[in-house]
């Protein structure tokens, strides 16, 4: 861990090696963040300050659904529920404010920490889904292409977190790619993307991640 300082704040730099190490302590407490995560991610991939209440939701919904099998959020909330709770801990952060039904973002790094503790995952999700749009494969061999593809990605810095080559997290987002129709089938037993699903998934991944590129 590297120590640096900005004006009156200590930032710490988490050796490239040890994230992974990390990532499992990370996982064990971080179900208590996930709806701020989704929120703020949403948030920072709109951009304005002013916040799109409705442009935020969909978002939300759909990081929601789509991790649906990484966290399980409390069963008794439907989403505006969890959206709610997002926004009053993200005030009491320091991140947002309320005022006259409008919210506002105050402090957008601290809207960049918590929208970060779920990056890996969404970044695993969007390798997996770039990498079936550009190689069908079988499903079983599906997650290790997108891994190989991941690590290359990686040694050209073009992947951000080493964390997000978890082989769970990629099998994972895998079943659910199949599962929600985002993945078929072809003839040839070798599974390709739903096209226009695989695009809307592929924007709205690279939005929440901040990847132009994507």
């Amino acid at each position: 861990m590297t120590e640096v300082q900005e004006g009156s704040e200590t930032v710490y730099i988490i050796e490239g090696e040890r994230r992974i190490t990390l990532e499992y302590y990370k996982n064990a407490v971080i179900h208590a963040f996930v709806p701020a995560a989704y929120y703020a991610a949403a948030i920072r991939a709109l951009g304005s300050d002013e916040v799109d209440t409705v442009g935020v939701s969909r978002l939300f919904t759909m990081q929601q659904f789509l991790l649906r099998y990484e966290f399980f959020l409390d069963p008794e909330a439907d989403t505006q529920q969890l959206e709610k709770r997002a926004i009053a801990s993200l005030i009491a952060y320091g991140a947002l404010t309320e005022s006259e039904g409008k919210i506002t973002v105050v402090d957008r790094s601290r809207i960049g920490e918590i929208a970060n503790l779920t990056a890996n995952i969404l970044e695993s999700y969007l390798l997996v889904l770039l990498t079936a749009r550009d190689k069908p494969s079988s499903f079983k061999q599906l997650p290790d292409d997108a891994l190989a593809r991941g690590r290359a990605m990686l040694a050209a810095d073009e992947l951000t977190r080493p964390e997000s080559l978890n082989v769970v997290n990629l099998q994972t987002a895998s079943k659910a790619y199949k599962e929600g129709d985002v993945l078929l089938a072809g003839p040839d037993g070798r599974f390709t993307v739903d096209s226009m699903l695989a695009s809307e998934l592929i924007a709205d991944l690279g939005a929440l991640l901040r990847r132009p590129d994507a």
